[in-house]
């Protein structure tokens, strides 16, 4: 007889336990402040100037690309933290002093991290149903950001040649 008690308590005390069980809270709506304003400033004829600006933003771009197609692969729920990095980088992309021969290309960069941070948030709260095509619009502009600094980076290695040739 307690054999029989205890296989017919038990499985009542695991499904209230079950029930018990913690429920995850979903994560609060994304809310981001403006982005700050670009500053423009400095002269592409300056060597140092124009360095700054590359070394920053190429990385900067590079790591958002990444983070744009990891973040896609992610369960919506799991997007909170990822749109925050998003927007964290797109900040400091656009406190960084741009050269005025780096100013469209800053621009590029900036509106596609912006069209970015966007689409993430919004879709991260359920204000929009999917992110359709958009992953691959921000990664190409991206990219050709990307093809645009390297022609600022080969503008750079012949100052810095120029530089060491003179007297």
């Amino acid at each position: 007889m307690r054999i029989f008690r205890f296989l017919l308590l038990t499985p009542l005390l695991a499904a209230c336990a079950l029930q018990d069980a913690p429920t995850a809270s979903p994560a609060p709506p994304i809310t981001l402040a403006a982005p700050p304003t670009l500053t423009f400033s400095g002269n592409c004829e300056s060597t140092p100037e124009l360095d700054h600006w590359l070394q920053a933003t190429s990385f900067l771009a590079a790591d958002f690309v990444v983070l744009v197609n990891d973040t896609a692969a992610l369960e919506r729920a799991d997007m909170y933290e990822s749109v925050l990095r998003m927007a964290a980088l797109r900040d400091q992309t656009s406190l960084t002093a741009t050269p005025d021969c780096a100013q469209v290309v800053q621009e590029l960069l900036n509106s596609a991290m912006n069209v970015a941070v966007d689409t993430f948030q919004a879709y991260s709260n359920g204000e929009s149903p999917d992110l359709g095509a958009a992953v691959a619009d921000i990664s190409n502009q991206i990219e050709t950001v990307m093809a645009m600094q390297q022609e600022l980076i080969a503008r750079l290695e012949s100052q810095y040649l120029e530089e060491q040739t003179q007297p």
